[in-house]
């Protein structure tokens, strides 16, 4: 099984976690006003306290640069099992979308969030993606992963944007 960990600071800390643990298999992701590193592995995390996930679902390797949306969906405990059938079984649009670089499902180890990764080379590609959804939706291609969205889901989902790696805050994602 592979593991992903993710833990939250300031940008400061995690460039200071970033270098004491430059052997692992870390990517830093920047927010406005916080940064958080990802941590994918099959052994124990070295974070103390992170959210803990499982790789479900995963497509090519995790970029040094670019952007990063993160999906977080909160799934009724008794609907994970459809939730998770329905993300493995759904077109797989993404993978030929111009820009798109990589994705991940992660299932929650302490909680009923989801995180859904995408990755992308900039966000102009990520924008352009959205368009094409619309226009796919439009043509009447199923895109939706839910049977009852009133029972399957905890709560409202989220979407965070992150810029991958350590770059000038003059410099666009």
């Amino acid at each position: 099984m592979t593991y992903a960990f993710i833990t939250t600071g300031t940008k400061d800390f995690m460039l200071t976690l970033l270098k004491k643990f430059s052997t692992e298999n870390l990517k830093f992701l920047r927010h406005r006003d916080h940064a958080l590193l990802y941590h994918e592995t099959t052994k124990k995390t070295i974070f103390q306290a992170p959210r803990r996930y499982e790789i479900i679902e995963k497509t090519g390797e995790f970029p040094d640069k670019g952007l990063a949306v993160l999906h977080y969906i909160p799934v009724v405990d008794e609907f994970r099992p459809v939730f998770e059938y329905r993300m493995k079984n759904r077109p797989k649009h993404l993978n030929t979308t111009p820009g798109f670089l990589t994705s991940r499902t992660l299932r929650p180890l302490q909680s009923n969030t989801y995180l859904i990764i995408t990755c992308w080379e900039n966000r102009l590609h990520y924008e352009s993606s959205k368009i094409t959804d619309k226009i796919m939706e439009s043509l009447g291609e199923e895109k939706s992963i839910e049977i009852n969205q009133v029972k399957m889901y905890a709560g409202p989902s989220y979407i965070r944007e992150y810029t991958i790696g350590i770059k000038d805050d003059t410099e666009e994602a």
